[in-house]
């Protein structure tokens, strides 16, 4: 098994759960490692469709690599190393765990290879952004959190019901071609 192997959501989402556990320096380092990581899992994958797995008889792509969604890709994984090195002083182990799974599902979403994954970590995103805002304390986060949680909701239930419709209508959640010409 090499690096290659692992979906880059998971690297992100496996360093959530160590940010929970770890401390002091070696989290720090484990932070800063997770992106770097991630970066060196996104050179070392080829193009093509990776990670399918089947629900309800319709295949849900968890890694598309195409030149598009690995230059999207490799700035997400730039800007996360930004945000963690902007962010270390933070002392909240929860915090940077929900930043590394809005990272991840991030990332995530910028490697599906079909709707549904798409959805899927759309909400996921949005539950995580949601708390990143709570996270702010205080009556002002509380509502911004939750006018944020409310506003992907809606957004999310839209993007399901024309997902939806998209399949009753080809039989198919996968992306085609996307570009020009």
């Amino acid at each position: 098994m090499t690096i290659s192997d692992i979906p880059p959501f998971l690297i992100y989402w496996a360093g959530a759960l160590l940010a929970l556990v770890l401390k002091g320096t070696l989290r720090s380092a484990v932070l800063l490692g997770i992106p770097v990581l991630a970066g060196l899992n996104l050179a070392l994958t080829p193009e093509g469709v990776r990670w399918t797995l089947h629900f309800l008889d319709i295949p849900v792509v968890l890694g598309r690599f195409d030149r598009l969604s690995i230059v999207f890709g490799a700035i997400y994984h730039l800007i996360t190393l930004i945000a963690v090195i902007y962010s270390l002083h933070v002392k909240d182990r929860a915090h940077h765990s929900i930043a590394l799974l809005y990272a991840g599902a991030a990332v995530g979403a910028v490697f599906s290879g079909d709707l549904l994954s798409l959805f899927l970590f759309w909400e996921v995103m949005a539950v995580a952004g949601t708390l990143l805002v709570w996270f702010g304390g205080g009556r002002q986060a509380s509502a911004a959190g939750m006018r944020y949680f409310l506003v992907h909701l809606f957004g999310g239930l839209c993007f399901l019901f024309g997902a939806l419709l998209h399949i009753q209508t080809t039989g198919s959640a996968e992306f085609g071609f996307i570009g020009l010409g």
